[in-house]
């Protein structure tokens, strides 16, 4: 790896190459990794752990690259429905923080295993699927922030937990940090007058959220792996454990006290259309 960092495949409107967005994302992008130092990262490991290891991150790479795309249209939706200046910055903060994830994973994966570079190409953002402006930013904030990013610092917090490896406890700590800023802005957003859910929001997230939880469980059941837990990675057996402990004692009932019947969502998953 030796300290290099790729560019982004396709730049967004905001890092035009040389403009002053992207100085600024790549300066953060860059000072963090120099601060967290991957040059003694996976000592120890062999050469097929260090692949493994390697895959770890680079699939952690793609879901933050995702997740860049999917904070950018819920910003632009918040503008759009005229959220109030703070939120809107706020929101772009959570922006910066994903595209710098993106860059932190895939610096640690090459760091792993330099023998092919890690290019963090962003993907294409499907449309939404859903039109109204105003239900689109509930169905964002809940699935994207309430649910999405929740979880997310969970397992963040439990593959720290059981890792060894100092260097990727640092880079953990640091993703962990910021997801967990992310899901109280989720949490904060519905608290506010803006945020607040009518009858029919509530009952509209419903359905979404039981095809979630839903989509949500059969990845973490059909993603166990035997074999060692490569660092930086969730071990096999805490996966579900975490989702339904995240999700009962949680985010249903957090959701429950904003009127989505989310115990219902939860127990009708497994027949969610």
């Amino acid at each position: 790896m030796a300290g290099r960092l790729h560019a982004f495949g396709v730049k967004s409107a905001l890092l035009r190459s040389g403009g002053p967005f992207e100085r600024i994302h790549r300066g953060a992008s860059r000072r963090v990794v120099r601060e967290l130092d991957l040059s003694g990262i996976g000592a120890g490991l062999d050469p097929a752990q260090r692949r493994a290891a390697r895959e770890v991150w680079e699939a952690r790479m793609r879901d933050e690259r995702r997740a860049v795309m999917a904070m950018s249209q819920l910003v632009a939706d918040l503008s759009r429905a005229g959220a109030p200046l703070d939120v809107v910055g706020a929101g772009a903060a959570l922006v910066h923080d994903e595209a710098r994830h993106v860059e932190i994973c895939a610096a640690v994966a090459e760091a792993l295993d330099p023998s092919t570079p890690v290019y963090a190409r962003l993907p294409l953002l499907p449309p939404h699927g859903t039109t109204d402006l105003r239900r689109r930013v509930v169905l964002s904030v809940v699935s994207l922030l309430c649910v999405g990013e929740t979880l997310s610092a969970a397992l963040l917090a439990e593959a720290r937990e059981a890792c060894t490896d100092p260097v990727i406890d640092a880079v953990l700590t640091e993703l962990l940090r910021d997801e967990s800023i992310h899901a109280r802005f989720g949490w904060w957003w519905l608290d506010t007058p803006q945020g607040e859910l009518s009858p029919e929001e509530a009952s509209a997230i419903e359905p979404m959220l039981a095809r979630l939880f839903r989509d949500l469980e059969r990845t973490f059941l059909d993603d166990v792996e035997e074999g060692a837990t490569p660092p930086g990675a969730v071990p096999a057996d805490a996966r579900s454990e975490v989702l339904y402990r995240v999700v009962t004692e949680t985010i249903v009932p957090r959701l429950e006290r904003h009127g989505v019947r989310a115990r219902g969502a939860w127990e009708n998953r497994r027949i969610a259309a």
